[in-house]
């Protein structure tokens, strides 16, 4: 699941404005 988590981070990271809530979410958890 870690990976995975990461790998979600990394596709937001390069386009942040598409889904800046979900990003939030993550980076909150991490």
């Amino acid at each position: 699941m870690s990976q995975n988590v990461y790998q979600f981070i990394d596709l937001q990271r390069v386009d942040p404005p598409k889904k800046p809530l979900k990003i939030r979410k993550i980076e909150f958890v991490e």
